[in-house]
């Protein structure tokens, strides 16, 4: 599946078969945080959808992409909250176990 699906039929059928958006409704204490979390999740899938003509170029490509795009939108999760999907890098991850 890896080489043959796009990132966002991959993300999908990952967030599918796994039922991460029900866990994240389940797991969360606060209501509205759980619709931030799954909103979130639902960005980032809508965001590797629009990149799936370039996914060629790279996941460091789809990175510039997903900041280029938060940097156009004004409606930016707050990353402190711990309320947000965050992507890095697999160097910027390192210690991160």
């Amino acid at each position: 599946m890896g080489r043959d699906a796009s990132l966002g039929q991959r993300l999908e059928t990952i967030l599918a078969e796994t039922n991460y958006l029900d866990w994240l409704t389940a797991s969360a204490t606060n209501p509205q945080r759980a619709e931030q979390c799954v909103s979130n999740v639902r960005r980032l899938l809508a965001l590797a959808q629009q990149f799936d003509p370039f996914q060629r170029q790279g996941v460091q490509r789809f990175l510039r992409f997903v900041e280029a795009q938060r940097a156009v939108t004004s409606r930016e999760p707050v990353a402190g909250s711990g309320a947000a999907v965050q992507l890095i890098s697999i160097h910027r991850s390192k210690g991160l176990e």
